[in-house]
């Protein structure tokens, strides 16, 4: 008789599983001009909250001025295991100011958040 493994069938297992082996939570620091400088840059947390993207920018480190992006809502099954990443480097509006860049794990697209000088604005993806 094989012993019966109620861990492994069961969906808070999975769900922790799904956890450890696909983090939905991500920080990066980045100097992006919003009140930031290389020793007080902006820190930022990605989220994916039940299939939310969400993004909290704290600016030059002050939780004070913290604000949210809401982004795109994931559909699908798994999406909201599905890790969210982000990167500063492409300038999707060509305006030489680092642009909030969102990456869905599983998708070629990238989410552009155009940088303003002083917050990020409305999205642009990109092909």
């Amino acid at each position: 008789m094989k012993p019966l493994n109620i861990l492994s069938r069961s969906k808070g297992y999975r769900n922790l599983a799904g956890c450890l082996l696909y983090p939905r939570t991500y920080q990066t620091d980045a100097v992006v001009g919003h009140g930031d400088s290389a020793t007080n840059p902006s820190h930022f947390i990605a989220l994916n909250l039940n299939g939310q993207v969400l993004v909290i920018e704290i600016p030059g480190g002050n939780p004070a001025k913290a604000q949210v992006y809401i982004g795109p809502r994931l559909f699908g099954a798994g999406e909201d295991l599905a890790p969210v990443t982000l990167s500063f480097e492409e300038d999707c509006n060509g305006d030489g100011k680092p642009d909030l860049n969102i990456h869905i794990a599983g998708s070629d697209k990238i989410i552009c958040y155009p940088n303003n000088g002083k917050t990020f604005t409305t999205t642009q993806q990109q092909p």
